[in-house]
Protein backbone atom coordinates (compact mmCIF):
# COMPACT_ATOMS: atom_id res chain seq x y z
CA UNK A 1 0.00 0.00 0.00
CA UNK A 2 0.95 3.48 -1.13
CA UNK A 3 2.65 5.27 2.24
CA UNK A 4 0.11 8.66 1.61
CA UNK A 5 -3.07 5.82 1.87
CA UNK A 6 -1.71 4.19 5.76
CA UNK A 7 -4.06 7.06 7.35
CA UNK A 8 -7.15 6.64 5.33
CA UNK A 9 -10.11 5.01 6.97
CA UNK A 10 -13.07 4.41 4.44
CA UNK A 11 -15.00 2.20 7.13
CA UNK A 12 -18.01 5.30 7.17
CA UNK A 13 -18.29 3.52 3.48
CA UNK A 14 -18.37 -0.23 3.92
CA UNK A 15 -21.87 -0.61 4.01
CA UNK A 16 -22.24 0.79 0.23
CA UNK A 17 -19.38 -0.88 -0.92
CA UNK A 18 -20.29 -4.03 0.18
CA UNK A 19 -23.75 -3.67 -1.04
CA UNK A 20 -21.96 -2.98 -4.39
CA UNK A 21 -19.81 -5.95 -4.12
CA UNK A 22 -22.83 -8.65 -3.30
CA UNK A 23 -24.19 -6.85 -6.44
CA UNK A 24 -21.18 -7.87 -8.99
CA UNK A 25 -22.26 -11.66 -8.28
CA UNK A 26 -22.94 -13.24 -11.91
CA UNK A 27 -26.34 -14.96 -11.44
CA UNK A 28 -25.37 -17.75 -13.72
CA UNK A 29 -21.88 -18.47 -12.01
CA UNK A 30 -22.69 -17.07 -8.26
CA UNK A 31 -19.45 -15.31 -8.59
CA UNK A 32 -17.83 -12.11 -9.15
CA UNK A 33 -17.07 -12.12 -12.85
CA UNK A 34 -13.31 -11.97 -14.03
CA UNK A 35 -14.29 -10.73 -17.29
CA UNK A 36 -16.48 -7.47 -16.21
CA UNK A 37 -18.40 -5.38 -18.89
CA UNK A 38 -20.61 -2.53 -18.00
CA UNK A 39 -24.49 -3.31 -18.75
CA UNK A 40 -25.78 -0.78 -21.24
CA UNK A 41 -29.47 -0.89 -20.76
CA UNK A 42 -31.69 0.27 -23.15
CA UNK A 43 -33.98 2.58 -20.94
CA UNK A 44 -32.37 1.36 -18.07
CA UNK A 45 -29.88 3.92 -15.98
CA UNK A 46 -28.74 1.50 -12.99
CA UNK A 47 -24.73 1.38 -12.87
CA UNK A 48 -24.13 -2.62 -12.90
CA UNK A 49 -21.58 -4.73 -14.23
CA UNK A 50 -21.75 -8.30 -16.12
CA UNK A 51 -19.40 -11.20 -17.34
CA UNK A 52 -18.70 -10.70 -21.07
CA UNK A 53 -19.02 -14.48 -21.01
CA UNK A 54 -22.53 -14.65 -19.64
CA UNK A 55 -23.62 -11.90 -21.88
CA UNK A 56 -22.09 -13.56 -24.82
CA UNK A 57 -23.57 -16.56 -23.84
CA UNK A 58 -27.15 -14.84 -23.84
CA UNK A 59 -26.78 -13.61 -27.20
CA UNK A 60 -25.80 -16.75 -28.43
CA UNK A 61 -29.17 -18.11 -27.35
CA UNK A 62 -30.76 -15.37 -29.14
CA UNK A 63 -29.17 -15.92 -32.15
CA UNK A 64 -30.39 -19.57 -31.60
CA UNK A 65 -33.75 -18.27 -31.57
CA UNK A 66 -33.54 -16.33 -34.34
CA UNK A 67 -32.12 -19.09 -36.53
CA UNK A 68 -34.91 -21.29 -34.90
CA UNK A 69 -37.87 -19.03 -36.18
CA UNK A 70 -36.32 -18.29 -39.24
CA UNK A 71 -36.19 -21.66 -40.19
CA UNK A 72 -40.07 -22.59 -39.04
CA UNK A 73 -41.68 -21.32 -42.30
CA UNK A 74 -39.90 -23.68 -44.73
CA UNK A 75 -40.91 -26.70 -42.17
CA UNK A 76 -43.69 -28.46 -44.23
CA UNK A 77 -43.43 -31.49 -41.56
CA UNK A 78 -43.98 -29.07 -38.70
CA UNK A 79 -41.82 -31.11 -36.36
CA UNK A 80 -38.26 -31.32 -38.28
CA UNK A 81 -37.01 -28.70 -35.97
CA UNK A 82 -37.50 -30.77 -32.83
CA UNK A 83 -36.96 -34.27 -34.53
CA UNK A 84 -33.32 -33.71 -34.76
CA UNK A 85 -32.43 -33.50 -31.07
CA UNK A 86 -32.19 -36.51 -29.54
CA UNK A 87 -33.84 -35.48 -26.48
CA UNK A 88 -36.11 -38.75 -25.25
CA UNK A 89 -37.09 -39.67 -21.78
CA UNK A 90 -36.96 -43.61 -22.86
CA UNK A 91 -35.18 -45.62 -25.58
CA UNK A 92 -38.00 -47.06 -27.46
CA UNK A 93 -38.58 -43.43 -28.01
CA UNK A 94 -35.50 -42.65 -29.92
CA UNK A 95 -36.45 -45.53 -32.26
CA UNK A 96 -39.44 -43.57 -32.93
CA UNK A 97 -37.83 -40.30 -34.13
CA UNK A 98 -35.53 -42.06 -36.04
CA UNK A 99 -38.89 -43.07 -38.14
CA UNK A 100 -40.18 -39.29 -37.85
CA UNK A 101 -36.80 -37.73 -38.77
CA UNK A 102 -36.35 -40.25 -41.83
CA UNK A 103 -39.72 -39.53 -43.14
CA UNK A 104 -38.80 -35.72 -42.84
CA UNK A 105 -35.62 -36.35 -44.55
CA UNK A 106 -37.44 -38.16 -47.52
CA UNK A 107 -39.31 -35.02 -47.74
CA UNK A 108 -42.49 -35.42 -46.18
CA UNK A 109 -45.30 -32.92 -45.32
CA UNK A 110 -47.47 -33.15 -41.91
CA UNK A 111 -50.12 -34.79 -43.40
CA UNK A 112 -48.55 -37.48 -45.30
CA UNK A 113 -46.51 -37.79 -42.27
CA UNK A 114 -49.41 -38.37 -40.35
CA UNK A 115 -51.45 -40.13 -42.96
CA UNK A 116 -48.12 -42.92 -43.29
CA UNK A 117 -48.16 -43.23 -39.36
CA UNK A 118 -51.88 -44.04 -39.29
CA UNK A 119 -51.65 -46.96 -41.44
CA UNK A 120 -48.39 -48.49 -40.46
CA UNK A 121 -49.74 -48.45 -36.90
CA UNK A 122 -53.09 -49.66 -37.73
CA UNK A 123 -51.82 -52.33 -39.73
CA UNK A 124 -49.02 -53.47 -36.87
CA UNK A 125 -51.23 -53.48 -34.12
CA UNK A 126 -53.80 -55.95 -35.80
CA UNK A 127 -50.58 -57.90 -36.71
CA UNK A 128 -49.43 -57.99 -33.17
CA UNK A 129 -52.42 -59.65 -31.82
CA UNK A 130 -52.94 -61.82 -34.65
CA UNK A 131 -49.36 -62.96 -33.80
CA UNK A 132 -50.70 -64.37 -30.25
CA UNK A 133 -52.82 -66.75 -31.91
CA UNK A 134 -51.25 -67.04 -35.62
CA UNK A 135 -47.75 -66.17 -36.68
CA UNK A 136 -48.24 -66.39 -40.77
CA UNK A 137 -51.28 -64.47 -39.96
CA UNK A 138 -49.49 -62.09 -38.67
CA UNK A 139 -46.38 -61.94 -40.92
CA UNK A 140 -49.19 -61.59 -44.20
CA UNK A 141 -50.47 -58.33 -42.81
CA UNK A 142 -47.18 -56.83 -42.31
CA UNK A 143 -46.14 -57.82 -46.06
CA UNK A 144 -49.15 -55.86 -46.70
CA UNK A 145 -48.31 -53.22 -44.98
CA UNK A 146 -45.32 -53.02 -46.36
CA UNK A 147 -46.95 -52.54 -49.84
CA UNK A 148 -48.74 -49.44 -48.76
CA UNK A 149 -46.75 -45.98 -49.87
CA UNK A 150 -43.23 -45.65 -51.94
CA UNK A 151 -40.59 -48.27 -51.11
CA UNK A 152 -39.11 -46.06 -48.39
CA UNK A 153 -41.94 -47.31 -45.69
CA UNK A 154 -40.96 -51.16 -45.86
CA UNK A 155 -37.66 -50.36 -43.29
CA UNK A 156 -40.35 -48.28 -41.04
CA UNK A 157 -42.61 -50.89 -40.41
CA UNK A 158 -39.53 -53.79 -39.87
CA UNK A 159 -38.33 -50.71 -37.18
CA UNK A 160 -41.93 -50.23 -35.74
CA UNK A 161 -42.99 -54.06 -35.01
CA UNK A 162 -39.53 -54.09 -33.27
CA UNK A 163 -40.51 -51.52 -30.88
CA UNK A 164 -44.06 -52.86 -30.46
CA UNK A 165 -42.55 -56.78 -29.99
CA UNK A 166 -39.65 -55.37 -27.48
CA UNK A 167 -40.97 -52.58 -25.11
CA UNK A 168 -42.45 -52.20 -22.50
CA UNK A 169 -46.29 -51.37 -23.56
CA UNK A 170 -47.80 -51.05 -19.73
CA UNK A 171 -45.71 -47.92 -18.35
CA UNK A 172 -47.45 -44.96 -20.47
CA UNK A 173 -46.07 -46.58 -23.86
CA UNK A 174 -46.91 -43.71 -26.95
CA UNK A 175 -47.46 -45.27 -30.19
CA UNK A 176 -46.28 -43.79 -33.35
CA UNK A 177 -49.90 -41.42 -34.36
CA UNK A 178 -48.94 -40.05 -30.81
CA UNK A 179 -45.76 -39.95 -30.31
CA UNK A 180 -45.67 -37.53 -33.73
CA UNK A 181 -48.92 -35.31 -32.20
CA UNK A 182 -46.26 -34.65 -29.46
CA UNK A 183 -43.77 -33.51 -31.44
CA UNK A 184 -46.13 -31.36 -33.20
CA UNK A 185 -47.37 -29.77 -30.33
CA UNK A 186 -43.80 -29.68 -29.05
CA UNK A 187 -42.39 -27.88 -31.77
CA UNK A 188 -45.38 -25.31 -31.73
CA UNK A 189 -44.66 -24.25 -27.88
CA UNK A 190 -40.75 -24.01 -28.42
CA UNK A 191 -41.86 -21.34 -31.25
CA UNK A 192 -43.79 -19.62 -29.01
CA UNK A 193 -41.02 -19.76 -26.97
CA UNK A 194 -38.48 -18.54 -28.75
CA UNK A 195 -40.83 -15.31 -30.18
CA UNK A 196 -41.46 -14.42 -26.55
CA UNK A 197 -37.69 -14.55 -25.83
CA UNK A 198 -36.82 -12.04 -28.97
CA UNK A 199 -39.60 -9.77 -27.38
CA UNK A 200 -39.25 -7.05 -24.39
CA UNK A 201 -41.92 -7.01 -21.78
CA UNK A 202 -43.93 -4.59 -23.63
CA UNK A 203 -44.37 -6.42 -27.07
CA UNK A 204 -41.64 -5.09 -28.91
CA UNK A 205 -39.19 -6.74 -31.26
CA UNK A 206 -35.28 -7.13 -29.95
CA UNK A 207 -32.41 -6.40 -32.52
CA UNK A 208 -30.02 -8.25 -33.24
CA UNK A 209 -27.60 -6.58 -30.51
CA UNK A 210 -30.47 -6.42 -27.95
CA UNK A 211 -31.04 -9.53 -24.89
CA UNK A 212 -33.19 -9.46 -21.66
CA UNK A 213 -31.56 -9.26 -18.68
CA UNK A 214 -32.28 -11.83 -16.60
CA UNK A 215 -33.03 -10.20 -13.62
CA UNK A 216 -34.14 -6.75 -13.91
CA UNK A 217 -35.99 -7.83 -16.95
CA UNK A 218 -34.50 -4.65 -18.93
CA UNK A 219 -33.49 -4.75 -22.23
CA UNK A 220 -29.23 -4.95 -22.91
CA UNK A 221 -27.41 -3.89 -26.12
CA UNK A 222 -25.13 -6.66 -26.16
CA UNK A 223 -22.71 -4.95 -28.44
CA UNK A 224 -22.74 -1.85 -26.53
CA UNK A 225 -21.56 -3.67 -23.28
CA UNK A 226 -19.47 -5.97 -24.59
CA UNK A 227 -17.09 -2.90 -25.76
CA UNK A 228 -16.49 -1.58 -22.29
CA UNK A 229 -14.57 -4.61 -20.89
CA UNK A 230 -11.13 -2.56 -20.79
CA UNK A 231 -12.94 -0.05 -18.74
CA UNK A 232 -14.93 -2.18 -16.66
CA UNK A 233 -12.24 -4.22 -15.55
CA UNK A 234 -10.75 -0.85 -14.35
CA UNK A 235 -13.57 -0.23 -12.35
CA UNK A 236 -13.74 -3.30 -10.65
CA UNK A 237 -10.12 -2.71 -10.12
CA UNK A 238 -10.84 0.51 -7.86
CA UNK A 239 -13.65 -1.56 -6.32
CA UNK A 240 -11.29 -3.89 -5.14
CA UNK A 241 -9.23 -0.84 -3.61
CA UNK A 242 -12.11 0.89 -1.84
CA UNK A 243 -12.87 -2.12 -0.36
CA UNK A 244 -9.40 -3.06 0.93
CA UNK A 245 -9.57 0.14 2.33
CA UNK A 246 -12.54 -0.05 4.11
CA UNK A 247 -11.36 -3.20 5.98
CA UNK A 248 -14.80 -5.64 4.29
CA UNK A 249 -14.66 -9.07 4.72
CA UNK A 250 -16.59 -10.42 1.81
CA UNK A 251 -16.25 -14.03 1.07
CA UNK A 252 -16.91 -13.59 -2.89
CA UNK A 253 -14.88 -10.99 -3.06
CA UNK A 254 -11.77 -13.28 -1.50
CA UNK A 255 -13.03 -15.49 -3.16
CA UNK A 256 -12.32 -13.66 -6.84
CA UNK A 257 -9.35 -11.92 -5.49
CA UNK A 258 -7.95 -15.48 -4.70
CA UNK A 259 -8.47 -16.73 -7.91
CA UNK A 260 -6.11 -13.65 -9.26
CA UNK A 261 -2.94 -13.54 -10.53
CA UNK A 262 -0.41 -12.85 -6.83
CA UNK A 263 0.41 -9.29 -7.61
CA UNK A 264 -3.40 -8.41 -8.62
CA UNK A 265 -3.92 -6.48 -5.79
CA UNK A 266 -0.58 -4.64 -6.19
CA UNK A 267 -1.74 -3.75 -9.61
CA UNK A 268 -5.10 -2.27 -8.30
CA UNK A 269 -3.08 -0.18 -6.00
CA UNK A 270 -1.31 1.13 -9.09
CA UNK A 271 -4.05 2.05 -10.81
CA UNK A 272 -5.44 3.60 -7.83
CA UNK A 273 -1.90 5.92 -8.06
CA UNK A 274 -2.33 6.87 -11.84
CA UNK A 275 -6.62 7.34 -11.31
CA UNK A 276 -5.76 10.01 -8.48
CA UNK A 277 -3.43 11.79 -10.21
CA UNK A 278 -5.94 12.37 -13.10
CA UNK A 279 -9.02 10.80 -13.22
CA UNK A 280 -10.01 11.49 -16.75
CA UNK A 281 -7.20 9.53 -17.51
CA UNK A 282 -9.57 6.57 -17.63
CA UNK A 283 -12.21 6.74 -19.91
CA UNK A 284 -15.02 6.40 -17.31
CA UNK A 285 -18.23 8.41 -17.55
CA UNK A 286 -19.73 11.03 -15.51
CA UNK A 287 -22.07 8.23 -13.59
CA UNK A 288 -18.62 5.85 -12.95
CA UNK A 289 -16.79 8.64 -11.12
CA UNK A 290 -19.58 9.72 -9.01
CA UNK A 291 -20.84 6.34 -8.18
CA UNK A 292 -17.17 5.64 -7.01
CA UNK A 293 -17.14 8.84 -5.46
CA UNK A 294 -20.07 7.76 -3.44
CA UNK A 295 -18.33 4.62 -2.32
CA UNK A 296 -15.01 6.46 -0.60
CA UNK A 297 -13.19 7.55 -3.37
CA UNK A 298 -13.42 11.68 -3.02
CA UNK A 299 -11.86 10.84 0.01
CA UNK A 300 -9.39 9.32 -1.52
CA UNK A 301 -8.82 12.08 -3.54
CA UNK A 302 -8.74 14.28 -1.21
CA UNK A 303 -6.18 12.61 0.60
CA UNK A 304 -4.24 12.75 -2.29
CA UNK A 305 -4.50 16.45 -2.92
CA UNK A 306 -3.71 16.93 0.64
CA UNK A 307 -0.31 15.06 0.28
CA UNK A 308 0.12 17.07 -3.13
CA UNK A 309 -0.51 20.41 -0.74
CA UNK A 310 1.93 19.38 1.64
CA UNK A 311 5.10 17.93 -0.36
CA UNK A 312 4.94 21.45 -2.61
CA UNK A 313 4.99 23.42 0.40
CA UNK A 314 8.44 21.81 1.39
CA UNK A 315 11.51 23.94 0.61
CA UNK A 316 14.79 22.72 0.47
CA UNK A 317 18.06 25.00 1.00
CA UNK A 318 19.66 26.24 -1.94
CA UNK A 319 23.18 26.17 -1.98
CA UNK A 320 24.90 29.36 -2.63
CA UNK A 321 28.19 29.42 -3.74
CA UNK A 322 30.16 32.07 -2.82
CA UNK A 323 32.08 34.86 -5.81
CA UNK A 324 35.31 35.74 -6.25
CA UNK A 325 34.55 39.30 -5.62
CA UNK A 326 32.65 38.30 -1.88
CA UNK A 327 35.09 37.65 0.98
CA UNK A 328 32.42 36.06 3.15
CA UNK A 329 33.90 33.16 5.21
CA UNK A 330 32.20 29.38 5.08
CA UNK A 331 31.38 29.76 8.93
CA UNK A 332 29.53 33.10 7.78
CA UNK A 333 27.52 31.63 4.55
CA UNK A 334 26.58 29.04 7.07
CA UNK A 335 25.02 31.82 9.50
CA UNK A 336 23.12 32.83 6.35
CA UNK A 337 21.75 29.92 5.66
CA UNK A 338 20.25 29.05 9.01
CA UNK A 339 19.04 32.95 9.38
CA UNK A 340 17.44 31.77 6.07
CA UNK A 341 15.56 29.06 7.36
CA UNK A 342 14.43 30.43 10.02
CA UNK A 343 13.21 33.21 8.16
CA UNK A 344 11.29 31.05 6.00
CA UNK A 345 9.36 29.79 8.99
CA UNK A 346 7.93 33.28 9.47
CA UNK A 347 7.47 34.59 6.07
CA UNK A 348 6.29 32.83 2.99
CA UNK A 349 7.93 34.74 0.55
CA UNK A 350 11.64 33.48 1.55
CA UNK A 351 9.91 29.83 -0.08
CA UNK A 352 11.43 31.95 -3.73
CA UNK A 353 14.59 31.83 -2.57
CA UNK A 354 15.28 28.78 -0.33
CA UNK A 355 14.02 25.15 -0.12
CA UNK A 356 15.10 22.89 2.96
CA UNK A 357 16.62 19.86 2.15
CA UNK A 358 14.68 16.84 3.82
CA UNK A 359 16.82 14.52 5.80
CA UNK A 360 18.36 11.57 4.18
CA UNK A 361 17.62 9.62 6.52
CA UNK A 362 13.23 10.16 6.43
CA UNK A 363 13.22 8.76 2.61
CA UNK A 364 11.74 9.31 -0.17
CA UNK A 365 10.13 6.60 -1.40
CA UNK A 366 6.12 6.37 -1.74
CA UNK A 367 5.60 2.75 -2.53
CA UNK A 368 5.71 -0.03 -0.22
CA UNK A 369 4.97 -3.83 -1.03
CA UNK A 370 1.12 -5.06 -0.54
CA UNK A 371 -0.05 -8.25 1.04
CA UNK A 372 -3.32 -8.90 0.31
Amino acid sequence: MYKWLENIDLSSFSAQIEDFVNHLVDPASLMIPDDPVFVSYRQFEQLRLMSANSLQEMSKQMEESRQFIAKAPHDKSEIALVVQNNNTDKPYETELKNILRFLVEDGKDKAQIRMICNAINGGLIMAHMAAKQNAEAAMAIINRIKQIGDKNVAPLVDEYWKILQSSDKTSGFKLLPQYLEELITQQAVELESHRKKLRDDGGEDLTKEEVICPLTRQVINASNSLATQSHATQFMMLIVVLAQLAKIKNSELDEFISSQDNDYVNKCFELLQQYVKDPKQLLFTEQQHEFLNQLGMNKVLQQWQTQNIHEHSAVKTEDKEPSNQESISLAGVKDIEIDSVEKHQHSPSACRFFKLTPKSNEGTEKTLSYTP
